[in-house]
């Protein structure tokens, strides 16, 4: 209970953004220790919402090394299950995925702090996943669908890639998974395009030609999903200002926007 109290006041913290990060990552490697002492005694064995908010702490510290050690955390809790009686309840369950989710998020931020390799070892991770989410989300295709939010933490992770010399690859990585959606048969959202479009800004100004191409590609596809909306529209001014000025409004183009907001 000390360790989820530490962890509580850490990712509730009020302190100034400036000295906020640091800490924080101080606070979550500190939370770690204590998560392994909870884990050699079966009195103290986290609870689900420790490993989440072990997660939280990673992804709100801005470190370069949060990918990692949400994936030591994310192993922790899978080591835990794998020797216990597991995640009966589906709450249990959708809290572990929940917790997939954000340690796979973490990547993103690695890959925005200049880590190398994060966009592979998000894609890396997404693969190891891939067949336990199957199982745990089930056939119902409603609940496949949240495999979505794992293809746009890859796919932002390959967005935010910083270091020039792993953009070419990043951008590869991000359509990949694009394929993969389609593939897997699972709806696109509208952060999945935000995302795709920003991947083109990935290329250098000597391909601007490339740039035009793919942003349009990935605009169509947009339009053809029903998905385009405010966010989109300004990530396409960004990336391809000629196609954003030449696009004419059409009610099919956000029909599943539409939708979504009906069924609310």
């Amino acid at each position: 209970l000390y360790g989820d109290d530490i962890l509580t006041r850490s990712v509730n913290s009020k302190r100034p953004v400036s000295k906020e990060r640091k800490l924080l990552y101080q606070d979550a490697i500190y939370a770690m220790r204590l998560l392994d002492s909870m884990l050699g005694s079966e009195s103290s064995l986290p609870q689900l919402h420790t490993y989440s908010r072990l997660v939280r702490l990673l992804s709100n510290s801005m470190s370069r090394d949060a990918g990692k050690r949400a994936e030591e955390v994310l192993s922790r809790m899978e080591m835990q299950h794998a020797f216990s009686m597991g995640m009966r309840s589906i709450k249990d369950v959708d809290l572990g995925v929940k917790i997939k989710q954000a340690a796979l998020e973490c990547w993103a931020v690695s890959a925005a702090a200049g880590l190398p390799r994060a966009a592979m070892s998000a894609s890396l991770l997404f693969h190891r996943l891939d067949e336990r989410l199957n199982q745990e989300l089930g056939g119902n295709s409603e609940r496949r669908q949240a495999k979505i939010f794992f293809y746009n933490a890859v796919i932002k992770a390959c967005s935010e890639t910083t270091l020039q010399s792993e953009k070419v690859e990043a951008l590869e990585i991000a359509f990949d998974m694009y394929n993969r959606i389609c593939a897997d048969q699972i709806a696109p959202t509208s952060l999945t395009f935000v995302l795709l479009l920003k991947c083109c800004q990935l290329l250098p100004p000597s391909s601007q030609d490339r740039v035009m191409k793919l942003s349009k590609e990935i605009f169509g596809e947009a339009c053809s999903n029903g998905r385009v909306t405010r966010h989109v529209l300004f990530m396409l001014r960004r990336v391809n200002i000629s196609l954003y000025e030449a696009y004419e409004r059409k009610p099919e183009h956000s029909r599943a926007m539409s939708q979504t907001k009906m069924k609310r």
